[in-house]
């Protein structure tokens, strides 16, 4: 393509019809004579810069509110990453993708559980000891600068250097050890999410695949192979030689009698898959661990025995594992202050995966959306950048209108949250007052008689829980903890972890329920309102909704209006069905209660029944609870009757009612439904995680009649239907620059 002149520094493109693709012409555009050529083309990277920028800290923003999902992906695609290779061997020996799926769950589980059983019987348990023994090697160093020689000023640098590096070792531990739900959140949805991610990963490639040229798949594929084999190779390796330097260095401590030898090696080992600054904090924290525990002489030993461990490792192991990917210093330096900043420790770890496969994607992505001679663009404009830049800021326009419109119901609760109540409740009913009016009664007549018997049954479930929770739910919090802590007693102190996660989660659901039980009768005044909105959403929803589709273009409403029913069918039939399993699961819970004589049998059926519209995560939550309140309360022939209902119920209702509820109401993927519930409290809290699922259900629903219909695609074959509007970059960067092409 011939670079334009200097005086045509923006170009705009008019569509020229081609076998009824709309393909480009460039025509150039000469600049008002006010604006000179270089300031033009300054303009011209400069917006594109801004977009790409501001979409940069839009999504780097959005990955940290959403921190459990972000770090819950990473860890489940660094996970199936690495067992990729054990997948592709048993499909090819003849084992189908769900066996061979579950093959490859049940080694992670082994694995992943082996892995966390170290970290929290072993390490954990020896932090304050591990922390208080570098404290001492800190006091050490104090100690020979005060009496030492040595200028104030580098004595206070030294001395803030070594108290950094205490900070920093000991402040990610720390930071899990105080945040243990989320980090266990993340551990368990990474875990079941690496089940889809090996069975169904190919098919989500594939999909992505689908908007890209056929021309471009081969490259791509060849980048997305590559990449995995680096991120497999890099995990192999970074773990056999972490593991070397562990055992090493739980061999030289206990030689040279150090405290903490076992927390520090893992410590070592878990440093190794941090690059640059990992394995050196890690040094710096043993040589400190020496320092204080054994004096100068253990420490210089010790540092020698490190240094011939690099040495021997170095020249003699790391040349036998084959090339890693090397990524260049400046990308991953970046990569390791995003992921931290982002996930904390676990971004960290992630970093150096994600840069290699940045890397290898890097050059086939740019080379798969660059338009090529097709579009002409300024002198300094690549058609890489520019793509980049047009869907920055299409992005940043969507997540602008999204920031809005939550923005408004936040700010407008008293009118959005009956508004989503009264959808739900006449959704959920839809299928009653159809059954009414095919048996001759009339609309107002049968919307009346749904929405009185949904009113009883929200009203005695209020009542229920007027009854039950306020003067019981701080007793159960307090049993539960109990029954946490008398467990933990019965393994030898060892469970001391997961004590302290009851206990917070505990005070969390106390701290929830309070302002429920405190502000009842605005409770009361939503259920109500909601209730008089389902009533006439039933009665006159359906005309309302004709009147607005009515305007539209035939093919655009027929294709909304399939969409709508849809969605109505989705979210009532998953709020039927959910209902259902949420009552029968808390229904037995009670039973099994009262005939084992269990106390708070009454509250616990409430909470069970609520928290199951959770899905996955309210019946673990409300298992566990009963489980926890047996231990306090019942004899051991109890507590195994009570732990064999709780396996039995949690695994009938995970891989049984559930799936079927899912499949048959608001059909999708198990892996979004697990990412949807930490989504949705990210943005609501407990509302959120009750809406997330449905609303994913409604979004899967319509998403496709919506796409059809924004893109003037809700019927090709008619021949009066609107032009469809070119949307090619040249069009949109020409308006954006001063033409007078439309923008869609």
């Amino acid at each position: 393509m011939t670079p334009p002149k200097t005086g045509d520094a923006i170009t705009s493109i008019k569509p020229q019809s081609s076998g009824g693709m709309t393909t480009a012409a460039p025509e150039p555009l000469s600049p008002s004579p006010l604006v000179p050529s270089w300031l033009a083309n300054l303009a011209a990277v400069g917006w594109r810069l801004v977009a790409i920028a501001l979409l940069a800290l839009v999504v780097l923003w959005l990955l940290g509110v959403f921190w459990v999902v972000t770090a819950s992906i990473a860890v489940a695609t660094l996970i199936a990453v690495v067992f990729a290779p054990t997948m592709s061997r048993l499909v090819a020996r003849g084992r189908s993708r769900n066996s061979a799926s579950l093959i490859v769950f049940g080694e992670v589980l082994l694995v992943v559980g082996f892995a966390a059983a170290i970290f929290v019987l072993a390490l954990l348990p020896l932090l304050a000891g591990l922390v208080t023994a570098v404290t001492g090697g800190i006091e050490q160093v104090k100690q020979f600068l005060g009496q030492e020689s040595i200028p104030a000023a580098v004595s206070a640098a030294l001395q803030a250097t070594f108290e950094t590096v205490l900070d920093v070792s000991a402040g990610p531990l720390r930071s899990i050890f105080n945040s243990l739900i989320a980090a266990g959140t993340v551990l368990i949805l990474a875990i079941f999410l690496v089940f889809f991610f090996v069975r169904d990963g190919d098919k989500a490639w594939r999909w992505i695949l689908q908007w890209v040229d056929k021309d471009k798949h081969d490259e791509l594929n060849g980048a997305a192979r590559d990449a995995m084999a680096g991120v497999e190779s890099y995990v192999w390796e970074t773990t056999l030689l972490g593991g070397i330097a562990a055992l090493a260095n739980f061999a030289f401590m206990l030689v040279l009698g150090l405290p903490a030898a076992l927390g520090m090696s893992i410590i070592v080992f878990l440093a190794s898959f941090v690059p640059y600054f990992g394995s050196l904090i890690a040094t710096l924290v043993v040589l400190l661990i020496a320092l204080g525990a054994g004096g100068p002489g253990v420490a210089v030993v010790m540092l020698g025995l490190i240094v011939l461990r690099v040495l021997l490792v170095r020249y003699f192991v790391a040349p036998r594992l084959g090339t890693r990917k090397v990524v260049a210093p400046m990308f991953m330096l970046i990569a390791l202050a995003i992921g931290y900043q982002v996930c904390g420790l676990v971004g960290l770890i992630a970093a150096a995966p994600i840069a290699i496969t940045a890397q290898a994607l890097t050059t086939s992505t740019l080379d798969a959306i660059d338009p090529g001679g097709e579009v002409q663009l300024p002198a300094l404009i690549p058609g890489w950048f520019d793509a980049i830049a047009q869907y920055s800021v299409r992005l940043l326009i969507v997540v602008a209108a999204a920031a809005i419109l939550i923005g408004l119901i936040v700010a407008f609760p008293l009118v959005a949250v009956p508004l989503v109540a009264g959808l739900v409740l006449a959704a959920t009913l839809e299928p009653l007052v159809l059954w009414l009016v095919a048996r001759g009664w009339g609309r107002t007549s049968a919307s009346a008689l749904a929405v009185g018997g949904g009113l009883l049954a929200i009203a005695a479930t209020i009542v229920l829980a007027v009854v039950a929770l306020p003067g019981n739910i701080s007793d159960i919090a307090n049993s539960v903890t109990a029954g946490a802590g008398d467990l933990s007693s019965g393994l030898g102190g060892q469970l001391q972890l997961f004590q302290q996660t009851v206990a917070e989660t505990s005070l969390a659901a106390v701290a929830a329920v309070a302002p429920l039980v405190s502000s009842i009768a605005a409770v009361c005044a939503f259920a109500a309102l909601s209730a008089l909105l389902g009533f006439f959403f039933l009665r006159d929803g359906g005309g309302l909704w004709g009147d607005a589709t009515g305007r539209m273009p035939p093919a655009a409403a027929a294709e909304i209006r399939g969409a709508g029913r849809r969605a109505v069918d989705a979210l009532g039939g998953y709020m039927l069905g959910t209902a259902a399993v949420s009552f029968v699961g808390a229904a037995s819970q009670w039973l099994i209660m009262v005939l084992l004589g269990l106390p708070y049998a009454l509250p616990v059926f409430v909470l069970s029944f609520l928290l199951c519209f959770i899905p996955y995560l309210g019946g673990y939550l409300t298992t566990g609870m009963a489980f926890l309140i047996t231990i306090q309360y019942g004899t051991p022939f109890e507590i195994v009757l009570m732990f064999t209902w709780t396996m039995v119920f949690n695994i009938v209702q995970g891989n049984v009612l559930g799936p079927i509820v899912m499949g048959k109401t608001v059909h999708i993927h198990p892996a979004i439904v697990l990412l949807a519930v930490p989504a949705g409290s990210a943005v609501a809290g407990i509302a959120g995680m009750f809406l997330a699922v449905p609303a994913a259900g409604v979004v899967a629903a319509t998403w496709r009649s919506v796409l059809k219909v924004v893109g003037n695609r809700a019927d090709d074959s008619e021949t009066n239907a609107p032009p469809a509007v070119d949307v090619s970059p040249a069009k949109v960067t020409a308006t954006l620059e001063g033409g007078t092409a439309p923008v869609a």
